[in-house]
């Protein structure tokens, strides 16, 4: 083999081998920027579910101190009555229907002192239902107008679900500008926070810091940086606004992001050595 041929060879081995290692580069860099992405798909998971979990904790924990005040028995202190009444024809059956739609809204006087706010009371309210459906003959009615209906429906119901919602309303309004700190700890963030990332499959350090505007608060870990970090509303009112964000940094991220591709890189230094 003459020497210019050898000489050819090698180039040509040498520009293969670099064509590879840039393949294998480029590979290994596309599947870090898509763990990078799922990275943070799964740490906004993570905090959507954090941050539902901390308001969903505020709302239960003042739900059940009022809860048995409620449902005692005590008379309350005010009551509303709202009443719709919808008639409709049967003409086949000759028969009238009349549709009776009752609310009533019950408002309790509850301690301020079970909220720890500046105010002697604060007024709670509760709902009931209660559905009547009443039948008329026609041919009856045209010879007596007090006559009673042929058949009478009556559901009730305490309405849970609309109460619950006008509670959450009510405790928006009422702990929008209460401080952080009382609504909620460092441990309780960092428990909810522990377990929503293990979930979503990341088991690294991590700190997080809620923050007011602009201004960290005392609920945060000791070594927070807000450089790199994630974050999301808590405590949002009833306009879906919040001045309170939660913040969370990862200070082995990049650590972590490589370890998932490490297996690529050790293969191609494995078939490029």
């Amino acid at each position: 083999m003459s020497k210019r041929i050898f000489i050819l060879l090698v180039v040509l081995m040498s520009l293969s081998l670099v064509g590879i290692i840039f393949v294998q580069l480029f590979f290994i860099r596309n599947s870090l920027t898509n763990e990078e992405q799922q990275f943070t798909r799964n740490v906004k998971a993570a905090l959507s579910y954090v941050s539902r979990s901390i308001e969903e904790i505020e709302l239960r924990n003042y739900y059940n101190k009022i809860q048995p005040l409620v449902a005692s028995g005590k008379e309350p202190d005010s009551k509303m009555i709202q009443q719709l009444f919808v008639t409709t024809d049967d003409d086949i059956n000759n028969k009238t229907i009349i549709h009776r739609n009752t609310v009533l809204e019950e408002r309790f006087k509850v301690p301020s002192l079970f909220f720890e706010i500046d105010a002697d009371s604060i007024s709670v309210s509760t709902l009931s239902n209660e559905r009547v459906t009443k039948y008329f003959n026609n041919n009856t009615l045209d010879e007596d107008i007090t006559i009673s209906p042929e058949r009478t429906l009556v559901e009730y119901s305490s309405l849970p679900e609309l109460r619950k919602k006008l509670f959450e309303s009510t405790f928006k309004d009422l702990f929008k500008d209460f401080p952080i700190y009382k609504r909620i700890n460092t441990e309780q963030v960092k428990v909810l926070l522990e377990r929503e990332l293990s979930d979503e499959g990341i088991d690294i350090d991590f700190e997080f810091s809620i923050y007011d505007d602009d201004l960290a608060t005392k609920v945060q870990t000791d070594n927070f940086e807000k450089k790199d970090a994630y974050g999301i509303p808590i405590f949002l009112d009833n306009n879906n606004e919040s001045s309170y964000k939660l913040w969370v940094n990862f200070p082995e991220r990049q650590k972590f992001l490589l370890s998932s591709v490490l297996w690529m890189i050790l293969l191609s230094v494995l078939f490029t050595s």
